[in-house]
């Protein structure tokens, strides 16, 4: 029988629209911002606060996660541009990150993502790569949190939850 895999996926991707459509886009921007250009395609992922790349603090805290004393994921995935990603992170101080080449669309790469290095029954615990405040407690308390409640609590229909969305909003980053 195949063990089942606990994954984390880190969400990083933006758009990479083609030419065309970044000039189609950049008028709709002009046209709703008054004429004013705001920036668009920029990697928010790297930008750095406090020295570090914003995604390093969510790849820390998702590394550092533990469970029993023993790494909460066997996998550590996140889609972005490789070479940037390298060229911001030292990625050989984290050994079950797995690198992908951000493609095309967001959806395009959650669809890889699926059909490429999951099977069918793994466990994907899924962050958000611009949230440099999570920590590793975080990580290790949402896991815990979610793992009492997939495979063993009912729904309102009375099924048997088999995936669950959480988003979490901090009030005082605004």
């Amino acid at each position: 029988k195949n063990k089942k895999e606990t994954v984390a996926l880190i969400l990083a991707g933006y758009d990479k629209p083609d030419i065309l459509t970044r000039l189609k886009r950049r008028r709709e921007l002009r046209q709703s911002y008054d004429g004013e250009i705001i920036y668009m395609g920029r990697n928010k992922f790297l930008e750095k606060i406090g020295g570090k790349p914003v995604i390093e603090y969510v790849l820390n805290a998702v590394n550092d996660a533990k469970d029993k004393g023993k790494p909460l994921y066997k996998k550590i995935f996140i889609y972005n541009d490789i070479e940037s990603i390298k060229k911001s992170i030292n990625s050989n101080n984290y050994p079950r990150l797995n690198l992908r080449q951000m493609k095309g669309t967001v959806g395009g790469n959650w669809k890889d993502f699926y059909n490429n290095d999951i099977k069918y029954g793994d466990r994907v615990d899924i962050f958000f790569g611009d949230t440099p405040r999570i920590t590793p407690e975080d990580v290790e308390w949402i896991h815990k949190s979610y793992s009492g409640i997939l495979g063993k609590k009912k729904d309102h229909r009375g099924v048997i939850i088999k995936m669950a969305f959480g988003i979490v909003r901090f009030e005082d980053l605004h």
